[in-house]
């Protein structure tokens, strides 16, 4: 996948490794809780197991966003399998590295490689109140189609 040019600064979007376990938690503890809370809606301290598992037991499903240098992770997105042909979209990028581009470039990597893996429909829950996250979907190439759920 190697180095993208949109971001203000060099990253390299690749597949996660179990290797990256311990970056991945580095950049939750430099994630607020704002940010957190946006990801996950609501207040959660700690990455959730059951998502870093999944994360790791299918790393062609996700991508992280690493400095150039590979040391450090700032963020990290993933397709978590439905039912059938759909996944589920989920998208966390440290606020040091939030508008720089780097969201897009995930989301928009993980969306052109779902038909590949047969994925035909993917889905997001943002938060009503999270514009930025709801134009940036709106900008990825495909047929999208928005419904509100009480605060999602």
């Amino acid at each position: 996948m190697g180095t993208q040019e949109r971001a203000a600064f060099p990253v390299a979007l690749r597949h996660p490794a179990p290797a990256d376990l311990p970056h991945i938690l580095a950049m939750w503890g430099r994630c607020s809780l704002v940010t957190r809370m946006t990801r996950f809606h609501a207040p959660v301290r700690a990455i959730p197991a059951s998502y870093l598992q999944a994360v790791l037991a299918d790393p062609s499903a996700s991508l992280v966003a690493a400095s150039a240098s590979g040391s450090t992770i700032g963020g990290l997105a993933s397709l978590v399998a439905g039912d059938g042909s759909s996944a589920e979209l989920g998208v966390l990028v440290e606020d040091a590295w939030q508008r720089q581009g780097i969201g897009r470039q995930l989301v928009t990597h993980l969306v052109a490689a779902a038909p590949a893996r047969e994925i035909t429909e993917v889905t997001a829950s943002v938060l009503a109140l999270n514009a930025a996250v709801a134009d940036l979907l709106r900008q990825i190439p495909g047929e999208f189609s928005l419904s509100r759920d009480g605060t999602t």
